[in-house]
């Protein structure tokens, strides 16, 4: 039960991505100087080319580290199995495989979290879906491989995914390119734009159409309920 094709949780591309974001502010801020940093009796310079340096050697520990956590589900032939709750899955059970963002919103005593988090919902045949969250796409494709039929949403997830890489690809560029230091009032609210149906507008309606298609089982976390949806959460 357990072989098959494995998936890790993705959360720490949403650390990397700020962190990368951190350092290109920092970046942009240093421009041709060099700052230096104390700590007891050392003393360290750090300029442009050392924060590339450092921010490329942070994404490949990163990357490689992230082989060493434990894996959440297994896709193969028969089904899906779930780590976490020790269940499987058979193919004659599921009667839809859907890649979804569900929006989490956590107050906590240093703040709040809110993030988009790439969901792989199981539908089940006679029992309640299954929420498998910060799970990539990829699972929808390895799914659709082994069973050509089964129901999915591959091609609106995959948009949405495109999009999203897109975004954040053309932000980081900008951010190193430093054309958004002198950004007009316009562009601005344009980036706002995009990142607001990033952030809202995509969750909403890929929840409503799944509702629509699967019963309205799926709602995103508030302030007040966290996993609201009537589902189980891993």
């Amino acid at each position: 039960m357990k072989n098959g094709v494995k998936f890790r949780s993705i959360f720490y591309r949403f650390i990397l991505f700020i962190f990368v974001v951190f350092l290109t502010v920092i970046s942009m801020i240093l421009d041709a100087k060099k700052a230096q940093i104390r700590f007891f009796n050392l003393s360290l310079t750090i300029g442009k080319e050392e924060l590339r340096i450092v921010t490329v050697v942070v994404l490949l520990l990163t990357f490689l580290l992230s082989f060493m956590f434990k894996w959440k589900c297994s896709i193969h032939k028969k089904g899906i199995y779930l780590r976490k709750i020790d269940l499987f899955v058979a193919l004659d059970e599921i009667r839809g495989l859907s890649h979804v963002w569900i929006n989490e919103y956590h107050r906590g005593p240093h703040g709040f979290l809110f993030y988009n988090r790439k969901t792989l919902v199981i539908y089940r045949k006679n029992y309640q879906p299954i929420c498998l969250y910060n799970i990539s796409i990829l699972a929808l494709y390895v799914a659709k491989c082994y069973h050509p039929k089964l129901k999915t949403n591959i091609v609106s997830a995959t948009l949405a995914s495109l999009f999203n890489m897109a975004l954040n690809a053309c932000f980081l560029y900008e951010m190193f390119s430093k054309n958004l230091v002198n950004i007009k009032a316009e562009v601005f609210m344009f980036w706002l734009l995009l990142y607001a149906v990033k952030v809202f507008a995509l969750p909403l309606i890929m929840l409503e159409y799944e509702n629509h298609c699967y019963g309205a089982s799926l709602v995103h976390s508030t302030a007040y309920k966290k996993n609201a949806s009537k589902a189980i959460h891993l």
